[in-house]
């Protein structure tokens, strides 16, 4: 019974997109991109404390990327365009042409 509160939020946040997509799922396929296919970057399906997010850099739209965050920075994420879900713009590569499937830490020094 607990478990129900736990997904209660993301039920009602489910229940508020449209069966046909969203604007922003059409925009991110309109660019070639894949929207809500397998992502090795989504959330572990076990985890209810964080959602798979396809994050568009607000800006960059062509570096649309699918991020895990936690559940209390979902709403942030939808104010600027996002969407649940996965997505996938570039067949796993970066925009340098890199290989974009590593392990999620960062290797560069950089924030």
């Amino acid at each position: 019974m607990r478990h129900l509160f736990t997904f209660a939020p993301l039920l009602a946040l489910a229940a508020c997109t449209s069966s046909s997509g969203s604007t922003a799922e059409q925009a991110v396929t309109d660019q070639g991109c894949q929207v809500n296919v397998v992502d090795p970057r989504a959330c572990d399906p076990a985890d209810t404390k964080k959602t798979t997010v396809c994050h568009i850099p607000p800006g960059n739209p062509a570096n649309a990327h699918t991020i895990c965050v936690g559940n209390a920075a979902v709403p942030a994420h939808l104010d600027h365009g996002d969407f649940v879900g996965t997505c996938i713009c570039d067949d796993d590569t970066g925009s340098d042409g890199s290989d974009d499937t590593g392990s999620g830490s960062d290797t560069t020094g950089q924030f």
